[in-house]
């Protein structure tokens, strides 16, 4: 076995254990509140009725156990909200502009200057296709949506919830561990789409490997709602480094797409991450763009145990191995056009 692939089967390990992993940031253990707790820790119904009813554990369970314990877990989601709603209430005052959308995502204008309900109603457009269309498994714990407008306002809701590796030119954090969402919408909206991938997949993929689960987020910082009831996304502003990637890879006669299934998580934590990110939206885009992203992501995820690295669902949707498909990939990635 290569080191690389070593690196990547412990990757997958810790990710499956490491249940205060965070997507687009770090977290520490302790959320920094001094008021209401955020939510309750899910418990041991919560957890059977998210249990997917074809596998094993579920068979095992009567049918008046399964209703039992999926009334139990919507009293705790309630709870959740509920819990959240009072934090929120006591962060930023009774009348802060606030909804429940999807009966999951409380979503909070944490800063005077958003605006909300615009911010608001595209999320819910984004969670209609989400929910009704890509994942197979919603969350049974709720998530808190904080919008601000400003980098200091970012900076402070990041460290309030201990995410300690925002930096200014991000736009969204998630923790995983918090189950909270700070976005930054000055730039736009599209960076709640972005960061609203992240807990759906934290529950329907649970062992995604971070590049993926960053590459279908940043593929919808830039959705497009046709046709009616889909979701796409289009080129935006990584197409720049994509570019200088490819023309640096070509330069240095390198393969980027295999090396992206062997080798992406380890990548992002040094200086290439911001072409990392690239990379990942650009092969999420050109699987949506043949129809195939969807179905890899479902094929990984339900090899992810034999297959850790996605090298055999891709070939299985593709019809080609990673390292076969990098001459196409590039020949299209050059093609890319941002305006």
């Amino acid at each position: 076995m290569s080191a690389r692939r070593l690196r990547i089967l412990l990757s997958v390990a810790a990710t499956a254990l490491a249940l205060g992993a965070t997507a687009c940031g770090g977290d520490s253990p302790g959320n920094g509140s001094q008021g209401p707790a955020a939510g309750p820790t899910p418990t041991a119904a919560a957890a059977a009725a998210s249990v997917s009813a074809g596998s094993a554990a579920a068979a095992e369970i009567s049918p008046a156990q399964q209703a039992a314990n999926e009334q139990q877990a919507r009293a705790e989601l309630a709870t959740d909200i509920d819990q959240r709603i009072a934090y929120v209430q006591w962060a930023f005052g009774k009348d802060v502009p606030m909804r429940v959308e999807s009966d999951l995502f409380v979503i909070v204008a944490a800063e005077k200057a958003v605006a909300f309900d615009a911010a608001a109603d595209f999320a819910q457009r984004a969670l209609d296709v989400y929910l009704g269309s890509f994942f197979a498994r919603r969350p049974d714990r709720a998530v808190t949506v904080e919008l601000v407008h400003s980098a200091s306002a970012f900076r402070l809701r990041c460290a309030q919830h201990s995410i300690w590796t925002c930096r200014d030119t991000d736009l969204g954090a998630y923790s995983r561990s918090a189950r909270t969402i700070v976005v930054k919408i000055g730039p736009g909206l599209p960076s709640i789409s972005h960061e609203l991938v992240h807990p759906l997949v934290q529950t329907d993929f649970p062992r995604i490997p971070e590049w993926f689960d960053e590459g279908i987020g940043a593929l919808f910082e830039k959705p497009v709602f046709e046709p009616p009831g889909e979701m796409h996304g289009a080129d935006n502003w990584r197409y720049d480094r994509l570019v200088r990637a490819v023309h640096a890879a070509e330069r240095a006669k390198a393969q980027p797409l295999p090396e992206l299934f062997e080798d992406g998580d380890a990548l992002l934590d040094g200086s290439g991450r911001d072409t990392i990110y690239a990379e990942a939206r650009a092969l999420c885009q050109w699987l949506d763009e043949r129809g195939q992203l969807w179905a890899f992501y479902r094929a990984w995820r339900e090899n992810v145990t034999d297959d850790p690295t996605g090298e055999k669902s891709f070939a299985q949707v593709t019809g080609m191995t990673p390292s076969d498909a990098g001459a196409t990939w590039l020949e299209w990635a050059k093609a890319r056009r941002w305006k």
